[in-house]
C-alpha cells in the first residue's frame, strides 16, 4: 500500500506538467468538478469521430486520486483508444494539439503510468492470478516481463508447496519457458523416478524405463534391473540382461560373470565386453602351480614362467607348504590383509581377513575373526562377515547362517529372507529347505520371486528323503512313501505302503500284497501281486503261482512256475510240475534232465575278472558240465573227481591223484600230471610237480615246465621273475632266460629297466644289456602322490628321484625333497643344508628335471618359507 499511495501522491505533479492542454477540462478537474469534465469531455468524444485530446482528459480523469470514479480500467480503455486515435489525426490537428504540450508521448507515458501503477498495486497482491490478470490486461506493458517472472515464480512456489511430481509436470507444461524450468524438471524426474518405482519391483522398474527412457536416473534403473533380475546368478540372465540393455554400463560386470560361471575366460559371444586377451592370460596363470620365495624382506609367489611380486609381508601359512593351485590368495600388504588373483591385482582389501575360500560360480568368501562373508571375483562385496557359514546353493544363491538358523540372499546382496530355516541344502538339483523336522524340496527357480522381494509358498510336509540310483528320491511323509524324480516329478505316489529300489524300478509292498513300477515295462502298476522277490536281474512275481521277469531285459521269462531258485548271479532255476529250467541272464535257457543231480562249479572271482558258474549235472553214466552263457556241453573223464574252474578259460579235474586242465569247451590242455595247478593270473595258471613251479597260458599257448623254486610271478606281458638256487633272474614267457639266477631282489621299474640288488645296495639295471643306468642306491620307494612312474630313492650321498619314463629328474645329493604338485604337473622342491655357511641351498625342478627356481637362504630367511607341517 505504502507504494500506491507514493504513487499517487507524484501523480498530481506528472500530470501537471506534462499535459498543458485544454485548460478548461484540466481547469474542471482540478476544481474537481469531475460531472462537468466529464459532460464536456463526453460530448467532444461524441461529437468527434476522432477525439484524441479528449480520450486522453478523460484517461486523465479516470486516473485522477479524487475523482469519485476512479478507475484504471476506464483510464486505460481511453488512453488506449486515444492513442489509437492520434495514430490517425491528420497532421494539422496534430500541430494544434502540440502547441497545448500533447503530442505522442504524452499518450505513452500515459499509458505507462497506468500500467506501472496497476503494476505495484498487482505486485502487493503478488499472486500468481493477479499476475496472469495484469498479463491479460496490458500484454505490450514494459512491466509484461516482470509479471511475468512473478507469474512464474509464483506457480513455482505453488508446485514446491505441492511437491508433487503432478504439480511439477503441470508447471512445466504451463511455462515452458519458465526460468525454474530445469530446476523443475529435475525434481519432476526425480519424484517421477520414486513415484513409479516406489514398490522397488522389477516391473516397474522396466516400465518406467521404457516410458521414460531419457531419464537422467537411466544408469540407476538399470543398476536395480540388474540386481534383481540377475540376482538368480544364471548365464541365461546375465546374457538377457546384455540382449535387452546393449548399452548398458553394467555389460561388462554381466560379460565378466558369464565367464567366470562358465570358466571359459573370455570366450563367449559377449566376450567383447571384456579384455579378452587379459582373460586369457589370466587363465594361463591359474594352471600353473606356484610355490613360495622369500627375498628382499618380502614374499614372492614363483611359478614355472612367471612371479607375484606387490609387496607381500604376510602370506597364509599354508602356501609355504606348497601346491598352491588357488586362483585367489590371501596375502597381507601395506598392514593391510587382501585377496589377490594370479596376476597379482588386488580384488579385494578388507582387515583381518583369516581364510578364503573359492566357492565356485565366481563366488569368494573370506573369514574374519567377525564371521564370513562373500565377494565376486570382480571384488565387488556380496556381504560383509556376519555368518557362521556362507554356502553357494545350486551355484545361484548364497545360503547364509546365523545361530543355527539358515538363511538366503542373492549374489547381488539382496537378502531374499532372513535366517530362520533348521536346514537348506543341495540335494542334487534341487534345494532342500526346513524346520521342526520337515522340510520341502523345490527348484531353484522357486526362489526368483524372491529376488524382487515377492516370496512362494513353501510346503515343509516330508519328514526324510534317501537318494535313489538313476536320479531317483524317496520320500518320506507321515506314514507314507513315494518316489520322485530329480526333476520332482512323481514315478510313484504317496501311500501307506514300504518301497523297494530295484536296478529298473520300484517295488511296492502294501497290506493288500505287491506292486510294480518300472519305468518301462510290460508289467502294469495297477496288477497286485500276493509275493515278490527280486535280485539284480530277475523280478518275480506271484498271484498263485509265479512269474519269471528279466529286470534288464523287461521279458517275461516263465509263467504258472510252482516254485524258484536263484542259483548265482548268473541263473536261476524254476520248477513246474516235472520239469525243471535254468534261465540265464543273457536270455538263454536250459531244460534240467530230471534224472540228473546238479551242482554248481564256480571259479573264485580275481582282480580282473568275475567268477564264472559251471553247471554239473551228474547221472548214472557221466558228468556234464554246460557253461552258463554257451550251453555248451562238455564231456568230462568219467573217472575224474574234484572238478573246479579257474576264470572263464579252464576247468580243473582230478585223475588218480593228479590234476589235469581242460578248456571252457572241454578240449584237454594238460593231461592229469601235476600234483597242483592254482593261482589264476592274467590268464594263466602256475604249476607243482615234484615241489617246483611251472606256468601255462592258455591264449598264448606257451608252457613253462615245472623248474623253478616259487612261483613265478610276472614282471611285465612279456617277461617275468623266477626263482632258483635261492637267487632270482628274469626269463621269457618260452623260458628263455634274460637275467641270468644271481639276483637278492628284482624290482619293476619299466619294461626295459629294473630294480636289481645284489647285497645291500640297488642298481637300475637293463635288462636287455646288463648295462648299470644308476648304481650304488641305498633304498626307493613310491610315496603316496608320486604317481605310478616316479621313484624317490637314496644314496650315500643324499636323495633324488628319478622317473621310468623320462629318466633322471633331481639328482641323489639333496637332504630333503619335497614332491608339491600333480601327478601330471609334479615339481620338485629340494633342500640341501650347508652347514660350514649356515646356509639352505632349495633348487626346484619341473617335471622334466629343469631348473626353474634356486637360492641360498640364511636361517632366518629360510624359516620364512619353510612349511610347519
Amino acid at each position: 500500500m505504502f507504494f500506491r499511495f507514493l504513487f499517487l501522491l507524484i501523480l498530481p505533479l506528472f500530470v501537471s506538467q506534462s499535459y498543458a492542454q485544454s485548460k478548461r477540462a484540466f481547469n474542471l478537474i482540478e476544481k474537481k468538478k469531475y460531472d462537468q469534465a466529464i459532460e464536456m469531455l463526453s460530448k467532444s468524444i461524441e461529437k468527434d469521430v476522432l477525439a484524441a485530446e479528449a480520450k486522453y482528459s478523460m484517461s486523465v480523469l479516470f486516473f485522477t486520486e479524487n475523482f469519485p470514479g476512479f478507475n484504471t480500467d476506464s483510464a486505460y480503455v481511453y488512453i488506449k483508444e486515444g492513442i489509437s486515435d492520434f495514430g490517425k489525426t491528420d497532421l494539422k490537428e496534430i500541430e494544434k494539439i502540440a502547441k497545448e504540450g500533447i503530442d505522442s508521448l504524452t499518450f505513452v507515458n500515459q499509458k505507462i503510468l497506468i500500467e506501472n501503477y496497476d503494476f505495484v498495486l498487482t505486485k502487493e497482491k503478488d499472486r500468481k492470478s493477479d499476475y496472469e490478470i495484469y498479463l491479460r490486461k496490458y500484454p505490450t506493458s514494459q512491466k509484461v516481463d516482470s509479471a511475468i517472472w512473478y507469474r512464474n515464480l509464483r506457480a513455482y512456489e505453488k508446485s514446491s508447496e505441492e511437491h508433487t511430481w503432478q504439480a511439477y509436470e503441470g508447471y512445466m507444461q504451463t511455462y515452458p519457458n519458465s526460468e525454474k524450468y530445469l530446476h523443475a524438471k529435475s525434481i519432476y524426474e526425480q519424484l517421477i523416478y520414486i513415484d513409479k518405482t516406489s514398490d522397488g519391483k522389477l516391473p516397474s522398474y522396466r516400465n518406467f524405463l521404457s516410458t521414460f527412457p531419457s531419464t537422467p536416473f537411466r544408469d540407476e534403473v538399470e543398476k536395480m534391473i540388474f540386481t534383481i533380475s540377475t540376482g538368480d546368478h544364471t548365464i541365461d540372465s546375465y546374457e538377457q540382461f546384455i540382449l535387452d540393455f546393449p548399452n548398458s554400463k553394467w555389460n561388462n560386470t554381466a560379460a565378466l560373470y558369464i565367464t567366470m560361471i562358465n570358466e571359459d575366460y573370455g570366450v563367449s559371444e559377449f566376450s567383447s565386453f571384456l579384455n579378452k586377451d587379459s582373460l586369457q592370460r589370466l587363465k594361463a596363470l591359474e594352471k600353473q602351480q606356484l610355490f613360495v620365495r622369500y627375498e628382499g624382506q618380502q614374499y614372492v609367489f614363483q611359478a614355472t614362467t612367471f612371479q607375484i611380486r606387490s609387496n607381500l609381508t604376510w602370506i597364509d601359512d599354508s602356501y609355504k607348504c606348497g601346491e598352491i593351485n588357488e586362483r585367489f590368495l590371501l596375502v597381507e600388504s601395506d598392514d593391510t590383509t587382501r585377496i589377490i588373483n594370479r596376476a597379482g591385482s588386488i580384488i579385494f582389501s578388507y582387515p583381518g581377513i583369516t581364510k578364503v575360500e573359492d566357492l565356485g560360480q565366481g563366488i569368494i568368501s573370506f573369514r574374519t575373526a567377525d564371521g564370513i562373508g562373500a565377494i565376486l571375483v570382480n571384488g565387488k562385496l556380496i556381504t560383509a562377515p556376519l555368518y557362521e557359514d556362507v554356502q553357494i546353493i545350486q551355484g545361484r544363491y548364497l545360503a547364509i547362517k546365523s545361530g543355527e538358523k539358515w538363511g538366503m540372499i542373492s549374489v547381488n546382496g539382496n537378502v531374499m529372507f532372513a535366517p530362520k530355516y533348521d536346514i537348506i541344502e543341495n540335494i542334487e538339483n534341487l534345494i532342500k529347505i526346513g524346520m521342526n523336522e520337515k522340510f520341502d524340496l523345490v527348484t531353484a527357480d522357486f526362489f526368483i520371486p524372491y529376488l524382487d522381494g515377492n516370496t512362494n509358498k513353501l510346503n515343509l510336509q516330508y519328514a526324510d528323503l534317501e537318494l535313489l540310483h538313476n536320479q531317483m528320491l524317496l520320500l518320506y511323509r507321515n506314514d507314507q512313501q513315494a518316489i520322485f524324480t530329480t526333476e520332482l516329478q512323481p514315478l510313484v505316489p504317496f501311500q501307506n505302503h514300504e518301497l523297494i529300489p530295484l536296478e529298473v524300478g520300484i517295488l511296492a509292498e502294501t497290506s493288500d500284497g505287491f506292486k510294480i513300477y518300472l519305468r518301462k515295462s510290460i508289467i502294469q502298476p495297477s496288477e497286485l501281486w500276493s509275493d515278490a522277490d527280486y535280485s539284480a536281474d530277475w523280478l518275480m512275481l506271484k498271484k498263485t503261482t509265479w512269474n519269471l521277469y528279466s529286470s534288464k531285459l523287461d521279458t517275461l521269462f516263465q509263467s504258472e512256475i510252482d516254485s524258484l531258485q536263484l542259483l548265482n548271479a548268473n541263473a536261476i532255476q524254476t520248477f513246474k510240475s516235472d520239469t525243471s529250467t535254468i534261465y540265464f541272464t543273457n536270455g538263454k535257457s536250459f531244460k534240467k534232465p530230471m534224472d540228473c543231480e546238479m551242482s554248481i562249479i564256480s571259479s573264485p572271482p580275481t582282480r580282473q575278472t568275475l567268477p564264472s558258474f559251471y553247471y554239473q549235472f551228474t547221472s548214472s553214466d557221466s558228468p556234464v558240465v554246460i557253461i552258463n552263457d554257451a550251453l555248451d556241453s562238455i564231456k568230462i573223464p568219467n573217472k575224474a573227481k574234484n572238478i573246479a574252474a579257474l576264470g572263464r578259460e579252464y576247468i580243473i579235474y582230478s585223475y588218480k591223484d593228479k590234476k589235469g586242465l581242460l578248456d571252457s569247451l572241454g578240449n584237454d590242455l594238460l593231461p592229469p600230471d601235476y600234483d597242483g595247478i592254482a593261482n589264476y593270473n592274467r590268464g594263466s595258471v602256475t604249476l607243482l610237480n615234484d615241489g617246483e613251479l611251472g606256468l601255462y597260458n592258455l591264449m598264448k599257448n606257451t608252457l613253462i615246465p615245472a623248474e623253478y623254486h616259487k612261483s613265478l610271478k610276472f614282471y611285465s606281458d612279456t617277461v617275468l621273475i623266477a626263482f632258483q638256487d635261492d637267487k632270482y633272474g628274469l626269463i621269457t614267457k618260452s623260458n628263455q632266460i634274460i637275467l641270468p639266477m644271481e639276483y637278492e631282489k628284482i624290482e619293476y621299474f619299466n619294461d626295459s629297466v629294473a630294480w636289481v640288488s645284489k647285497g645291500d645296495e640297488w642298481n637300475l639295471m637293463n635288462i636287455y644289456s646288463s648295462n648299470l643306468i644308476m648304481d650304488n642306491i641305498t633304498s626307493f620307494s613310491q610315496p603316496a602322490g608320486f604317481g605310478p612312474d616316479s621313484y624317490y630313492f637314496e644314496t650315500t650321498r643324499g636323495r633324488g628321484v628319478t622317473n621310468s619314463q623320462t629318466g633322471l629328474l633331481v639328482n641323489g645329493s639333496f637332504t630333503d625333497i619335497e614332491k608339491k604338485g600333480t601327478q601330471i604337473d609334479p615339481i620338485y622342491i629340494t633342500e640341501l643344508f650347508v652347514n660350514e655357511a649356515g646356509l639352505y641351498i632349495q633348487v626346484i625342478y619341473d617335471k622334466v628335471g629343469k631348473i626353474i627356481f634356486r637360492n641360498a637362504y640364511s636361517e632366518e630367511e629360510y624359516e620364512k618359507v619353510i612349511c610347519d607341517k
